[in-house]
This record gives C-alpha cells, structure tokens and sequence, in this order.
C-alpha cells in the first residue's frame, strides 16, 4: 500500500493545483476527471468519457480554447441538427445526438470556467487560514460530501479523511508564516501527503536487539569479571583475562570489547526500522542516531521471528525484548 498522495482524492486536488502552471491543458483536466468521482455544480458525476469525446472533437488543446473551440463546436453542433430538421426526412436519432454534443460542449465549458474561477479565487489569497478554508472548500465542490458515500473504497476514505486532516492543520502555519499562497500550498500539501503513509495490519511492535559478537581472530577469555555477555581477547595473546584491574576502562593496545547494539522497529509486519540510536530522553535530545528504514514484508517477518526467537531462548549471545 503506497503513500496517500497515490490515493484518488489527493492526488486531484493536488493536480488541480497544478493546471495554471500548464496553462489548462485539455489532457491534463481530462485526466483528473477520470481518475477521480468529481461532481460537477449540479451534484452529480461528471461525464468524464463524453467530456473527453467532445473536447477532442472540438479541438481543444490548451487556454483559451475551452472557451473558444468548445462555443464554436456547440454552435456548429446545433446548426447541423437544425439543418437535419429541415431536411425532407429529418433523422430524430441523429438530431437528437447533435443537440446533445452541443449540450455537452456547453456544460464542459461551464465546468471549466468554474474550476479556472475558483483557481483564481485561491491564487488571490495570501495568508495560510484563508489557503486553507479555500481548500476545503474546493475540495468538497469537487467530491461531495464523502462520507455519504456508501461504497467508496475503505483506501479512498481513509485517503478523504487524511487530506482533511492536513488541510486543517495548514491553518497554523499562519503562526510560522504569515505569508502564503498557491505554490506554497500545492508543495506543502504534496509533502505531507507523500509522507503519510496509510497503516496495514497490526500495530507496530519494537525489539531491542543486543546481541554480543566474536570479533574475527579473537578467542573468549575464561574471566567473567565483566559478567555476561563475555570478554573478548586476542588469540594467543597469553592474558589471563582482557580487563585492567581496577580502571574499569579499556587499554589501549590490543584488547577490547566489542559489540552490536541493535534495535529494530516492525511497523505493520512490512518495514523494518535498524538503527544502533538509543530510545531514551538523553538519546533524542542530545544525540544523533542514524538507521535504515527497509520496506520489505518478507524481511520484516523474518526479523520479526529471529527476535522473537532470541526472546524465548536461553542462551547469553543475545537479548530481546518486545514492546507493543
């Protein structure tokens, strides 16, 4: 399951959001009409497929062609149809066809006068509270209410509901920057939405991972001065045990300890999270910690097993504990 912004919903409005900079190109708005449930001012679906037919019968490429190529196709649509009907054996199919395409051309040239108004409306508006009712709005023009609808997919509601979630908090931004307009708000929104990434599954579970590890070329001493795990010392290097007395510290030379410190975070049996960064309130405000976030079910599960594995057993190599 990918990131929202794949989802229907966003995916659109962020792309309206991006049809000024294109200057309305026809294969654009056409796109957007098919990928998603957009209604137009009477409520209702649009239709997409007849909308795509006509405007690319009319010529329709870009700009002011919406305005100009689809008036003239619909004029020339209703004189042919009057013509049929003053034929000496006027076709009702065909008459009938040819007012509808013009009626059709009118209600897509209304349609996409009234995003291009709205769009301006949006590009006139400086501040992050006004960006985002604005938002809301067209969102809800474009779609409905969305939680009316009693078959959209769990995947599209949850995505409706995340893009709500966002928009709202895009308000108090205006606290950060007072400052705002289309752009900022087209890539915010592109940034937080690609970011979020829908949850599968169960919840996340985390295991600390300790596992104490023989270096290459080195041999376990028989001290256990520094308890379990052991200490490690070079073969044949003839000490009794690998620790100063008393210092508590490593010499420098040729002993030391070594280990690997590892934590792994399963989130939703699907990404792993390695990283040698402790959990602690020291560790997130005064450390840097590095890890590798890995999106892959199969190693997750696997992981996962060894972890839980390394928890039941008995052996001192290694430790686990795990925390919903």
């Amino acid at each position: 399951m990918g990131p929202v912004i794949e989802r229907a919903f966003p995916r659109t409005l962020l792309g309206l959001l991006a049809l000024p900079d294109h200057r309305w190109r026809r294969d654009e708005i056409m796109g957007l009409l098919a990928g998603a449930p957009v209604r137009g001012a009477d409520g209702q679906l649009v239709p997409a497929s007849r909308w795509e037919r006509i405007s690319r019968a009319a010529g329709v490429v870009a700009g002011g062609d919406w305005e100009a190529r689809l008036g003239g196709y619909a004029v020339a649509r209703r004189l042919a149809a009057a013509r049929e009907l003053a034929s000496e054996a006027p076709r009702e199919g065909l008459i009938a066809r040819r007012e509808h395409d013009a009626q059709a051309a009118d209600e897509l040239r209304g349609f996409v006068a009234g995003l291009r108004d709205r769009v301006e409306a949006g590009a006139g508006l400086s501040s992050w509270p006004e960006l985002a009712g604005w938002t809301t709005v067209t969102f809800r023009a474009l779609f409905g209410d969305v939680g009316d609808e009693a078959r959209l997919p769990e995947r599209e509601a949850r995505a409706a509901d995340t893009v709500a979630r966002v928009v709202s908090g895009l308000a108090g931004l205006g606290a950060v920057e007072p400052v705002a307009d289309l752009t900022a708000l087209r890539l915010t929104l592109g940034l937080e939405l690609a970011d979020d990434l829908p949850r599968q599954g169960s919840s996340a579970r985390a295991c600390w991972w300790l596992r104490w590890a023989r270096p290459s070329g080195w041999t376990r001493t028989s001290s256990s001065r520094w308890g379990s795990p052991r200490n490690w010392c070079r073969a044949g290097c003839g000490r009794t045990r690998c620790c100063p007395s008393g210092s508590g510290r490593w010499r420098r030379g040729s002993w030391h300890r070594t280990r690997n410190h590892s934590k792994f975070i399963f989130i939703d049996h699907r990404f792993v999270l390695v990283t040698s960064a402790n959990f602690s309130w020291t560790a997130e405000n005064g450390h840097l910690g590095l890890g590798v976030l890995i999106d892959n079910a199969n190693l997750a599960e696997a992981v996962e097993q060894r972890c839980a594995e390394s928890k039941t057993s008995s052996s001192n190599e290694s430790k686990c504990q795990v925390k919903p």
